[in-house]
């Protein structure tokens, strides 16, 4: 009986000092989130996953901006998450280097020969590599990029990812090289190469050794992605 009349007393203890479950929730007050570098309609469906049954948004697409009222903690979570989501994309110099690899001794080889010649498996290695172009392309990621080589020869285009903490952080979603040939009906963009592919940075990687039809020689590409 009298394990049963203290435990009686502390429970309606408890109860009357304990503030009520309204008092202890926090009121919901209103902030406003500006997206600079992503959209707003990206950022949405992140914020509705986190809002609390109180949460309510709005947002404008035109403003790139929304309006979220909840409790402050949870407005703490969405700011927090805000400055995670909302980066400026990752830019690059993606370096490309085009050229024909033979054994013809009339051919003025790059000073670089020797480690184009190490890059090769040895059934594309050749004495001498001439090069077409060598270019320099400024771009980011998740942004479609065209460019022309060799004078308008060549052209390429590739859009680029950026995964960190992978030994392969930079990824070509796509990488396709095309040259321009001409014939009855005009000129027109023929693709010689077409891959997506993984890339450490700052590393030279062999994309493509394909034999050119139109020299019989092997046209050679080779690509280097610098972060900036």
């Amino acid at each position: 009986m009298k394990h049963f009349l203290l435990y009686t007393f502390i429970i309606t203890s408890l109860f009357l000092c304990a503030p009520s479950f309204a008092q202890q929730e926090e009121e919901p007050v209103s902030k406003t989130f500006r997206v600079r570098f992503k959209t707003v309609k990206e950022f949405e469906p992140l914020v509705k996953a986190i809002l609390s049954n109180r949460g309510q948004l709005k947002s404008s697409e035109a403003l790139n901006m929304m309006v979220v009222v909840d409790r402050p903690s949870y407005l703490v979570q969405i700011t927090n998450l805000l400055s995670e989501f909302d980066k400026p994309a990752q830019q690059f110099i993606i370096e490309i280097q085009l050229l024909l690899g033979s054994d013809d001794p009339k051919v003025k080889t790059v000073p670089d020969s020797t480690a184009i010649h190490e890059l090769l498996d040895p059934l594309y290695s050749y004495s001498k590599y001439e090069e077409l172009d060598k270019v320099y392309i400024r771009t980011e990621e998740k942004s479609l990029t065209l460019f022309d080589l060799a004078e308008g020869q060549f052209s390429i285009i590739f859009e680029v990812d950026y995964i960190p903490g992978t030994e392969s952080p930079v990824r070509f979603r796509q990488f396709t090289l095309s040259e321009y040939l001409n014939d009855i009906s005009g000129k027109y963009a023929k693709p010689v190469y077409t891959s997506s592919a993984e890339l450490k940075e700052d590393i030279k990687e062999v994309f493509a050794a394909i034999k050119h039809e139109g020299t019989g020689k092997t046209l050679i590409l080779i690509v280097t992605a610098h972060r900036i």
